[in-house]
């Protein structure tokens, strides 16, 4: 693949991305990456520069996808327990496979600036996306007056980066999911 196209850079940092994902950072090689894609390594770093640099453009694709897709459940007319099930189901469903920006904030947030911004911003928007949700269901009262929309939306937002930490490594089929069903009944009762 001597001069790729915009649309293969984007199946390329798309397969990156999982790459990363299934193998974190540290475990993943040029040379990994090289076979995924399809691309020399020439092309590689002349479309995406090193190694650290294809990550972070692979955080950002993630970053993009993912929101598309919380976007998709969060923005539907669904009554707001019904949407937090929703969500609690995807992420359940997903949580084996793992969740990049976790794998980044546990294997190199606390040493690397760049990976560390990458997944701050995509946590402050998660959870700008969550208050929004909540105080729309404060708003029509399916939520009491009494909550506090900035705590339960960081509640909210660390147990799902939770739910794919544990998904990673519990063998038990429905561990996951059983925990989702604890969240939705202590929030019913909130």
């Amino acid at each position: 693949m001597d001069h790729p196209t915009t649309s293969d850079n984007d199946t390329a940092l798309h397969i990156a991305m999982e790459v990363f994902q299934r193998q974190g950072f540290e475990a993943t090689s040029m040379s990994d990456l090289v076979a995924a894609t399809g691309m020399n390594r020439a092309s590689l770093y002349s479309t995406f520069g090193s190694k650290h640099q294809l990550y972070l453009a692979a955080l950002t694709y993630w970053r993009n996808r993912s929101e598309a897709q919380a976007h998709a459940v969060m923005g539907a007319d669904d009554a707001f327990f019904d949407m937090l099930a929703n969500v609690l189901k995807v992420v359940a469903r997903q949580a084996r496979e793992g969740n990049l920006m976790v794998s980044a904030a546990v294997e190199l947030a606390a040493g690397d600036p760049l990976t560390s911004r990458r997944v701050r911003e995509t946590w402050t928007k998660s959870e700008a996306d969550l208050k929004r949700v909540l105080h729309q269901a404060k708003a029509t009262g399916q939520l009491s007056a009494s909550v506090d929309v900035e705590q339960l939306a960081r509640t909210i937002l660390v147990f799902l980066q939770g739910m794919y930490v544990v998904g990673r490594v519990e063998e038990e089929e429905g561990w996951v999911a059983s925990a989702a069903q604890g969240i939705q009944a202590l929030l019913k009762g909130a």
